[in-house]
């Protein structure tokens, strides 16, 4: 066993070495191996198995590290330049930064790590504050207790990380994907929530989120994608929709008391059973179109099963002609009981006089 076995200088050829070790440069190299400060100048890494390896402070001017395996690589200080590195790999300020990487400790304050996979990577009290994290993945990373304050996220996958402690404030999550969020961060941006392992604020990526049953009432959801998400039960009373995309969620019995659905796309959307009376901008129901909608708000060519769920009134192949008042067929008829008798003579009496 030879896991943090430490090397250099050495000469000659072993008749046998541990499966997935080399030596090259005068160093054994494998998983677990400590290279810390190694010269390996124009060595030779393809494909060497360097799971765990410590590289802190490691030459690699030059060498090639074409399919190497650097998963849980620990890295910093790193100088040089390597002639290759596997795909999605890159040294950034001395660190070696790709999926599954140990970057525990690092400092990668204000980096440009834009489109950055770090899948799986462990950045355990990492900084990374301002740093630019747009269009990273961050699937399953470890971030407990990192500093990100002021990062900028923008399209980020969160997705199954592990946020215990993690410092957000201040951070740009617009378009952020999550789900399966571990353990609670220390500080969030301000209108931004973690609930049912989501990141839920404005303008996050909740597309296909199941939320079925949860307590969103008053939030901002402005500009949010909940496309094909179950929010079926959901308590959305008082929140901000205006701009969502709900095209195909479910929101079969959804509070919807108050809600502010202006400008939302509900393509598709389920709102049977929802209830509460909401701001819509009835124009948005244009889907299928098999029909008008004549509602005490407006009116819309939109298919009857929408139409009911809103409570309006709808005709088949019909138009918004549909929904103009109707003639009044017996204007003496003052009380509107469908009779004309004394009763609108009394009605016609009682406002007898000087008009107003």
């Amino acid at each position: 066993i030879l896991n943090g076995v430490q090397s250099g200088g050495i000469v000659g050829t072993p008749n046998v070495l541990p499966t997935e070790w080399i030596l090259m440069s005068g160093y054994l190299i494998g998983p677990g191996a400590y290279l810390n400060g190694a010269d390996l100048t124009n060595t030779n890494l393809t494909n060497a198995d360097l799971r765990g390896a410590n590289l802190t402070n490691a030459n690699l001017s030059g060498a090639d590290l074409n399919g190497a395996d650097l998963f849980r690589v620990k890295s910093g200080g790193i100088v040089g330049t390597p002639n290759s590195l596997p795909p999605e790999w890159s040294l950034m300020s001395g660190y070696l930064i790709g999926p599954g990487a140990s970057l525990s400790g690092a400092n990668l304050s204000g980096m440009n790590l834009s489109g950055v996979n770090l899948s799986g990577a462990v950045l355990y009290a990492a900084n990374l504050s301002g740093a630019d994290l747009t269009d990273a993945d961050l699937g399953a990373t470890v971030l407990w207790f990192a500093n990100l304050r002021d990062a900028n996220l923008t399209n980020a996958n969160l997705t199954d990380a592990d946020l215990r402690g993690a410092n957000l404030s201040g951070a740009i999550l617009t378009g952020v994907q999550s789900g399966g969020i571990v353990d609670t961060p220390y500080l969030l941006p301000t209108e931004w929530n973690l609930i049912g392992g989501y990141l839920i604020g404005p303008g996050a990526n909740l597309s296909s989120a199941n939320l079925s049953g949860a307590d969103l009432s008053g939030m901002n959801l402005s500009g949010v994608n909940l496309s094909g998400a179950n929010l079926s039960g959901t308590n959305l009373s008082g929140a901000d929709l205006t701009n969502a995309i709900l095209t195909n969620a479910n929101l079969s019995g959804a509070d919807l008391a108050g809600t502010d659905l202006t400008g939302a796309d509900l393509t598709g959307a389920d709102l049977t059973g929802a209830t509460g009376n909401t701001c819509i901008d009835i124009s948005i129901f244009i889907a299928d179109q098999t029909g008008s909608c004549c509602t005490n708000s407006g009116c819309a060519s939109i298919s009857e099963s929408n139409c009911s769920a809103m409570g309006g009134t709808w005709t088949e192949g019909g138009s918004c002609d549909d929904c103009q008042p109707a003639a009044d067929d017996c204007p003496a008829d003052v009380d509107g009981d469908g009779t004309i008798g004394f009763s609108d003579v009394l009605v016609i009496l009682n406002d007898w006089g000087v008009c107003p």
